[in-house]
């Protein structure tokens, strides 16, 4: 698939797996250069062996205000100018409002809304005319489930961010648009058994959605193809959203 997106430059946040690692391979396949940022990126990272050229990949905690300005300077180092930013970085939180901490909720929060706020202000003057910014959302803000509060009100935070910024970034002719993911092929384990097995059987396509299933979502928006699209949320969820969602017994 040609998106036209043959080297752009690409800053991919939370890029060391899952939907992240997927959108760094697939902009590389697309042709663009990519600058993965994560908080650490494991042994064996799948792209630690790309080519300097095309690839370039830094340890940086976007959730600080110096991390932030780290991965702009890193990344325009690397590459001289930035075309588009992929915002993916991510926690999930699982305590109950009864007993939720000021730590869990603060670090929820530094990871979901304000690492992609942070990068936002500071990659803001780096993006050119046609620049795009793609916020990974979650279809966790669709549906109530308990235990989730530190998750969905952050999650619901950045779609705000999204459509501000949307709003704001529209003169200088960049795009702010969200691809929101439902479930994912990934990181069910935690949930305990059966989980997956539940939220399948209500999903309307019967199954759950592979990383790269969303990554190329996330490139189509950030590309051309979509120049008119700003402000704009695109459910990728199997048709899950659909529903009313229920996970218990």
């Amino acid at each position: 698939m040609d998106l036209g997106l043959k080297d752009k430059v690409v800053v991919v946040t939370g890029a060391a797996r899952g939907v992240g690692l997927a959108a760094a391979k697939t902009f590389l396949a697309e042709g663009a250069r990519v600058f993965s940022v994560d908080r650490s990126f494991d042994d064996g990272y799948p792209l630690a062996d790309a080519g300097r050229s095309s690839h370039r990949y830094a340890n940086v905690d976007v959730s600080t205000e110096v991390g932030a300005t780290s991965a702009v300077r890193l990344a325009r180092g690397a590459f001289g100018a930035v075309d588009i930013i992929v915002l993916n970085a991510a926690r999930h939180s699982t305590q109950s409002v009864a007993g939720l901490t000021s730590d869990e909720l603060d670090l929820t929060y530094r990871t979901n809304l304000l690492a992609a706020a942070f990068a936002l202000r500071e990659f803001a003057t780096a993006l050119p005319a046609g620049g795009a910014v793609v916020v990974v959302g979650s279809t966790a803000t669709k549906s109530v489930q308990e235990n989730e509060f530190a998750y969905r009100s952050s999650k619901a935070g950045l779609r705000a961010l999204a459509e501000s910024a949307a709003v704001e970034f529209a003169p200088a002719d960049v795009r702010v648009n969200m691809v929101t993911p439902g479930a994912i092929r990934t990181g069910f384990a935690k949930y305990g058994p059966g989980m997956l097995e539940r939220l399948t059987d209500q999903i309307p396509l019967g199954r759950t959605a592979s990383p790269e299933e969303i990554a190329i979502c996330i490139a189509f928006v950030a590309s051309p193809a979509c120049s008119y699209m700003t402000g704009a949320e695109l459910l990728v969820d199997g048709g899950l959203s659909m529903r009313s969602l229920r996970l218990g017994d």
